[in-house]
Formats: C-alpha cells, sequence, structure tokens
C-alpha cells in the first residue's frame, strides 16, 4: 500500500503520528482495535457485497456507510448493498469521516465527498483527517487547515507536529516545545511545555520545568504536583503518579486517592483499573480497594463489564466480581463490540458472544472487530467480510463439488445417521443430512465423530496433529497430539492422547487429568470413577489422583479395589503404602493422609488397613502378584502385535494365545483372590477379567 511507504518518509518530517489506522486494522489485528460505529448489517446485503468484491485484493471496515477497497492497485470505495459507489481510480486512500475521504492521484493528495466529488484539490505530498478538520503538510513542511467545505487551505503556519483533536484544540509541537491550537488554526495555549497530554473534561496534563501540571483549556494553571506523571492522560478524574518506583493515582484536586504501592497501573475504564504486583495482575476500583487480587499473568481493562484476563498463556474473561465467565482457552481475545468478540484458537480467528458460545468458527487467518455490522476477515489468503450471523461473502463450493466421502469404518467411525464427512480440494468439513455446515471445510482429515446427546464430539488433524473439536469448530483438547483415541467401552469415555509416545486422558469436558507422560494409563480397575488411575513409566507402576501423581511410578504393581489402592515394591505388598478411599481418606507413605491443607500423618488409619487388609495368607499374596506380572507380560506383547502393520502366520496365531492366556491368568488371580477371604479383591479381579475379555473381543486381530 503506498500509505505504508508514506509512513517512513512522513515519521522523517514529523513527530505526529498520522492517520495509519487503515495500516493497523488489518496488519495488527491481534491488537483489536475497536470500531467507531456499532450499525447494524441489513440483512441480504452479504451476497451483494461478495459479488463485487471477488477482484478485490484488499477490504477493509465500513466507515460511514462506506468501505475501502482495492482493485489492480487502485483504491476505492463500495457501499453496504455492493455497490461499487467510487471506482478504484486512486494511487491511495483513507477512509471516510465526516463524509470526506482523502485520497492521492499522481502522487497528490486532495480530498473527495461520498458522490466522488473532489472537494480539495490535489495538490499536497500527504494529508491527515482529524476530528474536527483536515491537516494537510504542504511541500514547505508546514501544515494547513483546510475546512471540509473549501477547496484551498484557509489558514497556514509551519510547525514540526500536530495531534488528532480533543475537545476542539489540537496539540502540535514547535520549537522544541509542546502547546495547542483551536480549530480554527488559533494558538490558544502557547508552545512552552517539555511535554503534553490531550484534553479531558476540559483539563489536561502538561510539563514544564521538571513539574507536573493540570491546565484548563485557557492555558491557566489548574494545579501542580510534587508527583512525577508517568502518563500524560488520565481518565474518570484519576491521574497516575509514581514515587519511588511504586504506581498510585491521585485526583484533579491533587489528593492522593490510591497510594503509591505498585509495580505498575493503568488508566481507569468502568471504575475499575488493571495493577500489577509481583508480576501478576488484578484490579483496584476508584477508592483504591484491591477488588480483584493480582493473580493473572496479564490482563486488560474492563469492556461492558467483562474483562481480558490471561493464565497460562490462555485468554479468557471475568466479570467485575472476578468470576470467570469464559474460560481461558484463547491465544488472543479482543473486546466485546455488538455482543462479539475476535478470539484466536489454534493460529485461526472466529467470534464469540459474551456467554462465551462460538458463534462464528475459529477458521479465519485474520480477523478484525465489527464495524457497522461487518467485519473484515481472511480465508485461503483472500480478504472479504462476515456478518454477525457468520456469513461471509467467500463463495461456497458448488453442490457438485463436495464429495461426499464413504470413508471406510474400519479406519473411522464418521458412518452417522446424523453427519456426513465432505471434502473438497484437499480439506475436510462436517455436514448434517440438511447439508448444513457443522464444521467448516478446514481440517486435513476429520476420523471420528463421537455422538453424545448434544455434546457431540469430532477427532480432527491439522498439520499432522490431532484435537478434539465441538460443533461450530469450539477447541476440546488442543490440536496438538499425534494420536487420540476414544471408546465408551475400552476407555470408559476418556479420551487416550499420545505425544511423543507417552500417553494422557482428557474427560469429556476437555479437563487434562492424566498427563501425557506415561507409557500405559490403565482403565480396568475400579479407580477412574474417583479420578484415579493407575500409570506405568518405565516398566514401574504409580497412581494419578485428579490429575496429580500422588504415587511416583515406583512399584511393582499397583492394585486398585472398592475401598483401597495397594502398592508392591520389589514382589512384596507394602502394607503401610496404601491408600483408603472408601470414606474420602487417602493414605500414601507411611501413613500420611492428603488434604486441602497438605500432608498430615494418621498412624491409627494405617494401623487399621494394616490389620483389616493384609491378614491374608502370604502364600496367596505372593501368588496373586505373580499373576499379575504374567497378565502384564502378555498385555505388553499383545500390545507390540498389535502395533505393528503387518503380521506373519506364526505372529497371528501367537496374538490368539495371548488372549487365551491373558483370560486365563485373570480366571486364576480370581480364584486366589477367592481363597483369600476378601470379598472386595474378588469382586476387582471379577470385574477386570469381564472387562479385559470385552476388550480383547473388540481387538481387531
Amino acid at each position: 500500500m503506498a500509505f505504508i511507504k508514506c509512513f517512513s518518509k512522513i515519521m522523517e518530517k514529523s513527530t505526529c503520528l498520522h492517520g495509519i489506522y487503515l495500516l493497523l486494522s488489518i496488519l495488527l489485528v491481534t491488537l483489536f482495535i475497536g470500531c467507531d460505529s456499532n450499525k447494524k448489517m441489513e440483512k441480504g446485503n452479504i451476497a451483494g457485497i461478495s459479488q463485487n468484491i471477488q477482484n478485490c485484493e484488499e477490504v477493509y471496515p465500513f466507515k460511514e456507510g462506506l468501505a475501502l477497497v482495492s482493485q489492480n492497485g487502485k483504491y476505492g470505495f463500495i457501499s453496504k448493498k455492493g455497490e461499487m459507489v467510487i471506482p478504484c481510480q486512486y494511487e491511495d486512500a483513507l477512509f471516510f469521516s465526516d463524509g470526506i475521504a482523502i485520497v492521492c492521484q499522481e502522487g497528490k493528495y486532495g480530498a473527495i465527498n461520498k458522490i466522488g466529488e473532489v472537494i480539495i484539490p490535489f495538490q499536497y505530498d500527504y494529508s491527515l483527517k482529524t476530528l474536527d478538520c483536515l491537516v494537510i503538510l504542504n511541500q514547505n513542511g508546514g501544515y494547513e487547515l483546510v475546512d471540509s467545505q473549501r477547496s484551498a487551505g484557509v489558514f497556514s503556519f509551519n510547525n514540526s507536529g500536530i495531534a488528532s483533536f480533543s475537545e476542539g484544540l489540537a496539540k502540535i509541537f514547535s520549537d522544541g516545545n509542546y502547546g495547542f491550537i483551536d480549530t480554527k488554526g488559533n494558538r490558544v495555549i502557547a508552545c512552552q511545555y517539555a511535554d503534553a497530554g490531550t484534553f479531558a473534561d476540559g483539563l489536561a496534563i502538561v510539563k514544564q520545568n521538571g513539574k507536573c501540571e493540570l491546565i484548563d483549556k485557557k492555558g491557566d494553571l489548574v494545579l501542580s504536583s510534587q508527583y512525577d506523571f508517568p502518563y500524560l492522560n488520565y481518565s474518570e478524574g484519576l491521574i497516575h503518579i509514581i514515587q519511588e518506583g511504586k504506581y498510585g493515582f491521585m485526583n484533579t484536586k491533587g489528593n492522593v486517592a490510591i497510594s503509591c504501592q505498585y509495580d505498575n497501573a493503568f488508566i481507569f475504564s468502568e471504575g475499575f483499573a488493571v495493577v500489577c504486583q509481583n508480576g501478576k495482575y488484578g484490579f483496584v476500583n476508584t477508592k483504591g480497594d484491591l477488588v480483584i487480587s493480582c493473580q493473572y499473568d496479564n490482563a486488560l481493562s474492563f469492556t461492558d463489564g467483562l474483562a481480558r484476563v490471561c493464565m497460562d498463556g490462555k485468554y479468557g474473561f471475568i466479570n467485575t466480581k472476578g468470576r470467570l465467565i469464559i474460560p481461558y482457552q484463547y491465544d488472543a481475545v479482543g473486546m466485546f463490540s455488538n455482543d462479539l468478540a475476535v478470539v484466536v484458537q489454534n493460529g485461526k480467528y472466529g467470534f464469540i458472544n459474551t456467554q462465551g458460545e462460538i458463534v462464528i468458527p475459529c477458521k479465519y487467518e485474520l480477523a478484525t472487530d465489527f464495524s457497522e455490522g461487518l467485519a473484515v476477515v481472511k480465508l485461503n489468503g483472500k480478504y472479504g467480510y462476515v456478518d454477525e450471523e457468520g456469513n461471509d461473502t467467500f463463495l461456497k463450493a458448488n453442490s457438485d463439488e463436495l464429495e461426499y466421502s464413504a470413508i471406510d469404518n474400519a479406519i473411522t467411525n464418521l458412518s452417522s445417521e446424523r453427519y456426513d464427512l465432505v471434502s473438497c480440494n484437499g480439506k475436510y468439513g462436517i455436514y448434517d443430512k440438511d447439508k448444513t455446515e457443522i464444521l467448516p471445510l478446514y481440517y486435513d482429515m476429520i476420523w471420528n465423530t463421537i455422538e453424545d446427546g448434544n455434546n457431540d464430539f469430532f477427532i480432527v488433524e491439522l498439520d499432522g496433529k490431532k484435537g478434539v473439536v465441538l460443533k461450530m469448530g469450539t477447541t476440546l483438547i488442543p490440536i496438538e497430539f499425534d494420536n487420540i483415541d476414544y471408546s465408551d467401552g475400552i476407555y470408559h469415555g476418556f479420551f487416550e492422547v499420545e505425544q511423543n509416545g507417552k500417553l494422557g486422558l482428557f474427560d469429556k469436558n476437555g479437563n487434562n487429568i492424566v498427563p501425557c507422560q506415561y507409557d500405559n494409563v490403565q482403565l480396568n480397575q475400579t479407580g477412574y470413577p474417583f479420578g484415579i488411575f493407575v500409570v506405568r513409566q518405565d516398566d514401574k507402576y504409580g497412581c494419578v489422583v485428579n490429575g496429580e501423581e500422588r504415587i511416583p511410578c515406583n512399584y511393582y504393581s499397583v492394585i486398585v479395589t472398592e475401598n483401597y489402592i495397594i502398592t508392591s515394591l520389589d514382589g512384596e505388598l507394602n502394607p503401610r503404602r496404601a491408600m483408603d478411599i472408601s470414606n474420602k481418606h487417602q493414605v500414601y507413605d507411611n501413613g500420611y493422609r492428603i488434604s486441602e491443607d497438605g500432608y498430615s500423618i494418621d498412624d491409627e488409619i494405617t494401623r487399621n488397613m494394616d490389620d483389616e487388609y493384609f491378614s491374608s495368607d502370604d502364600n496367596l499374596t505372593n501368588r496373586l502378584l505373580q499373576k499379575e506380572k504374567e497378565i502384564r507380560s502378555a498385555v505388553d506383547e499383545l500390545a507390540r502385535l498389535e502395533e505393528s502393520p503387518s503380521l506373519s502366520a506364526n505372529e497371528i496365531l501367537k496374538i490368539q494365545l495371548l488372549k487365551q492366556t491373558i483370560v486365563r491368568n485373570y480366571d486364576e488371580a480370581l480364584n486366589i483372590a477367592k481363597q483369600s477371604g476378601d470379598k472386595d479383591l474378588a469382586r476387582e479381579y471379577e470385574r477386570r477379567r469381564d472387562k479385559t475379555v470385552r476388550a480383547l473381543q473388540m481387538l481387531k486381530r
């Protein structure tokens, strides 16, 4: 764009940050620039716009009913009806503001109105539209203020810089100092300050002779402060102050409202300000109360009652009570506009509502905030628009281009009464039987559909990695795993994930209940309803409880019964390393009970467990351990053969023998458990045997 090239040249001449909103809206969308207008988009217009922008290289947000577009390197404007009201004929252009757009022709800048009439001739090197008038940089390096109804400059002055108008006054920089002019070009406040902010509530912050001051619109001194002002702007009647490296606030009368105690602080918005302490962020109110503790890795101001906060690299939203309204699941988030906010997930952009629901799938390569009912989006390298209902300007593939794939059900579980796997141009999506899009044509493969009432799940693949998404593309499990398996029978409704050869588990709510770091996760024991999972690592067993490894993988065997978890070390049972789960008692490591308050010794529980559980004959115990060892050895060998892409006739026969060996050993273990007289242990082995038989029957080979 010509504006990008022009920007560096202008900055050499001026300290003024001119209107590069055009550039920021598209190239820096991660900053999520807010939009001036929230007008609703009329239904039906999206189709007209779609037809007229198919040959456009760039499109930009709508302002005052018109949007800037480019075609063949030239710029023009389209209406919300899709009409090209001003042809693409200009070398450069800015948005319309107050009915005027600055455009460039043959290297010179002028201005046009909404019907394309030239109202300021093309005679300037560069131009910038402010809030109340036009500011033109002429060939002599000075400025001319041009009234919107005039065809030539009406006020001229030489300066090194000028900012936008605020409350009728604009900050200018001349002869090394700052001052202010009005919309007529009159210098109402002389250039005498070392620095200055913009006016708000009739006051502006200035710096002079090393002191920070407040002045009114006449330039009269309102307040002189002993504190340093780290920022030149203020909000809601409170000004940032800094003392001995700590931040606080004072009011416009000079009284300290919030003492200097924070490592950083930001402007107030909706009665709250973000503050930082010890590297964590929270919120204070205008009384100075820390109403939301400093607990977040990052935080942004409140907008419409919600604030964006970050934990562990993911963003969510909280309300003014500090309650998490939208979970931490996004890589970046924007502000809400018309109850919609841009979100980024797995590198793709979409939109959520204030309830956290994905209303426009995260399928775009880029997205801006909504402006006048439309947002600019990018898909497959092309720019377009999407409305608030998710209708976009990208032409849909014709029905005869869509391949309703009959994928072999041995490879996938996509055969469904509700859904079809659809592919086009090498990308896959999900459509229902009414040909309504459920998942966009975005994924490299979709391996499974898991119908679970209203919360249907889809195992997807993208760039060689797998994850789980819900309808509309909401991510449940990040798309970052080498493999994901699911079965109500084998996995008891959990997702088993694999990464770099290690396994873990997620539940249906997307919670990582077993970290992905184990060689094996056992689901054939009774512990999983309690959030207890036996895991194996480097040929040793341990236990994960509610997502944390609470029994390390140091043991020869781990047995879970209805009431206890028992570990064995070097082939011998360790009665003091047991866990009573029957009444929420958790006893580990020589009688330590795990509680919310930490570790506390309870030897009485341990002694009771010793007497109750370990009165059985040592010979029976050793025989049971031997069966466990034989079962584990057979299972490991069976798993190795099952993973082989091709098998010999002898290996196929061996698989059948291993299955028989596993079942026989479980039968023998059950008999040993019954001989011990422990009914709980017997029931546990009976349950394990039955589940193992069902699992073996489901194996392909």
